[in-house]
């Protein structure tokens, strides 16, 4: 397994928890990027993880030209479903779910922050996908310098600019030139459920949302608020009980590669299908099919 010099040893810990993969065609070759949700827990350990909260996830990178296995980033909360875009030639891009952070990244795992190259080891000597993977880590400095940025221009533009011109592209430029400096940017925030697996069909991303995170009340949400009400819940709650707290609810959302909501399909009751873990459409008839972690069954929903 390969990482960046001074990486943090944590980087490079056995993966206990393999979740979800991509396979890309990149410059170099066929590489499989694959998540690991956890150094600590494993897959039936998997309630606790995600109450903890912790930030113990990687990914991965294997490259089946070079048999190489690298790390490209530590220090996220429980990664899970990942895809690339298909219509990308040749391929550099992913986005992955951070469930226990109820958003989705964009990495791009040719940026040199990522690279094992000789050339850049001034440039990411000390800041780098693996240097550390604590809550305050390289992740956390690098979407937090890419949303002071974007507060800083979007002030500025608003004081220099009518209210009815603002130009929206110096925020978004400025956007793209640090999502090239850390390879890494907010792909969706706050999305109002937990993401699962991700799969791309005819231009869209299908979301699967195992549960939600809005009102009326969300166990989840409301115990990421507290990271004393976790560790309580944690030690005097069984997680089965914990389950049975949670409000079943069925819910997919469809966006576009920009990460714009075109579309959500809800089941409010859970009635017929809910904690959705993976939605995807089917090839040849179109249809959406519905898988789940916890139904002993597939949903299919006519197009």
């Amino acid at each position: 397994m390969l990482a960046a010099a001074r990486s943090d040893p944590r980087s490079l810990l056995p993966p206990k928890f393999f979740n979800d993969l991509d396979i890309l065609s990149t410059a170099q070759g066929e590489v499989v990027v694959f998540s690991d949700s956890s150094y600590s827990f494993t897959r039936s350990e998997n309630r606790i993880e995600v109450l903890d909260g912790a930030p113990r996830g990687r990914l991965f990178a294997f490259s089946l030209a070079t048999q190489q296995l690298q790390v490209l980033l530590c220090g996220l909360h429980f990664p899970n479903g990942l895809q690339s875009f298909p219509s990308q030639r040749p391929q550099s891009e992913i986005i992955v779910a951070e469930l226990s952070r109820f958003r989705v990244l964009k990495v791009n795992i040719s940026s040199t922050r990522f690279s094992l190259d000789p050339a850049h080891s001034a440039e990411n000597a000390y800041f780098h996908g693996t240097s550390t993977c604590d809550e305050f880590g390289y992740l956390h400095h690098a979407l937090s310098a890419q949303r002071l940025d974007n507060t800083n221009n979007n002030t500025t533009t608003n004081a220099s600019t009518d209210a009815n011109t603002i130009d929206n592209s110096i925020i978004r430029n400025e956007s793209e030139d640090n999502y090239r400096r850390f390879g890494v940017t907010v792909f969706m925030d706050s999305v109002p459920g937990i993401v699962d697996n991700i799969r791309w069909h005819n231009n869209s991303f299908y979301l699967a949302l195992g549960g939600k995170s809005a009102q009326p009340f969300s166990l989840l949400w409301t115990a990421y608020q507290s990271i004393v009400l976790r560790d309580v819940i944690g030690k005097f709650v069984s997680m089965q009980l914990v389950e049975h707290l949670l409000i079943p609810y069925g819910l997919v959302l469809q966006v576009d590669e920009n990460g714009r909501p075109q579309r959500s399909l809800h089941d409010p009751t859970g009635g017929n299908i809910s904690w959705v873990s993976h939605a995807d459409r089917h090839p040849i008839t179109g249809e959406l099919w519905l898988g789940s972690h916890s139904n002993a069954f597939i949903g299919i929903l006519p197009q």
